[in-house]
């Protein structure tokens, strides 16, 4: 099963949606203090590129360096899930599929994501690393349920879109779900914002803030949400690993973060027209993706 330990009760996540704590003027002061001394990481530990793709989007690494996301070739027109470990790539499909998406990994090796089937209808998934069995996951009465992060618990969170087109978080453990929203924010329209969940149950994702319009990385942690913009630009919170450092991007994409201990390390790739990072592990080991005049590639990037 893909449930190790124990997840944190639901009934403790749930709590979160009646606590409003937005700390901007605080987490302001502190990235204030913080990107006056903030360090560009320099280089690319390597760049990652599915063969024969014009897309190669890594969407997490675990601990042990196992990168997981999705590739798009225009000779086929669909979207594969991959692995890449020691160099190589190894392609996965939900079996039947027109389409698969990897976008969670934990140390284990389960899998989260989302996958088209044959009526071109979305489905999430997670798939157990001993079994290779696959459990489709249309929670709340939906198909457009999006898993993107699943801890060493077990615990998945992800989107999910409802009737009326609104997206929520959620999260899921022991075959019970929880809807996790934001107050006074809402999902961005264009559903970009994938959450990612670690050890502690400490959530990052993104959100509009209803306040100002502005787009802001949300973290909860200790049952309280935290809304922040990195250098005052609209952000996007997209990975934490489990000592709690938060990957993502600003300005529109085009530079990424990694903050730290109390520290910011601004990601930008030289001659990319955007620098997206998506995923973090406990290594400091950054794994995204970039975009230039030809295509988007994945990269893999030690952080200091």
């Amino acid at each position: 099963m893909y449930a190790h330990g124990h997840p944190a009760p639901l009934n403790q996540i749930a709590s979160l949606r009646s606590t409003k704590l937005v700390l901007w003027i605080g987490v302001a002061v502190l990235l204030l203090m913080v990107t006056s001394t903030a360090a560009f990481s320099q280089g690319i530990t390597k760049t990652l590129d599915y063969p024969g793709a014009s897309f190669t989007g890594p969407e997490d690494i675990n601990h042990d360096g196992v990168v997981v996301g999705y590739q798009y070739k225009e000779s086929d027109g669909i979207s594969h899930g991959f692995y890449y470990q020691n160099g190589q790539f190894t392609s996965y499909d939900v079996p039947d599929s027109m389409g698969t998406q990897i976008r969670g990994i934990n140390k284990y090796g389960d899998i989260v994501g989302a996958y088209t089937d044959s009526q071109s209808q979305s489905h999430g998934y997670v798939r157990d690393h001993m079994t290779g069995q696959v459990k489709v996951l249309d929670l709340f009465g939906v198909n457009q349920t999006y898993p993107s992060g699943i801890n060493d618990q077990g615990t998945i969170t992800g989107l999910y879109i409802d009737n009326n087109q609104v997206g929520h978080f959620f999260v899921y453990a022991n075959g019970q779900k929880m809807v996790v929203d934001v107050p006074n924010a809402t999902i961005p329209g264009d559903f970009s914002s994938w959450p990612k969940i670690n050890n502690s149950g400490s959530i990052v994702g993104t959100v509009i803030d209803n306040d100002t319009g502005e787009r802001r990385a949300a973290l909860v942690s200790n049952s309280s949400w935290m809304l922040f913009n990195v250098n005052g630009q609209n952000s996007t919170g997209r990975a934490i690993n489990a000592s709690g450092a938060i990957a993502g991007y600003y300005a529109g994409g085009a530079s990424g973060f990694v903050i730290r201990n109390g520290a910011i390390t601004l990601i930008q790739i030289p001659g990319a027209l955007a620098t997206n990072p998506l995923g973090i592990n406990d290594r400091q080991q950054v794994v995204g993706a970039y975009n230039d005049v030809n295509a988007t590639h994945g990269f893999l990037m030690q952080v200091p």
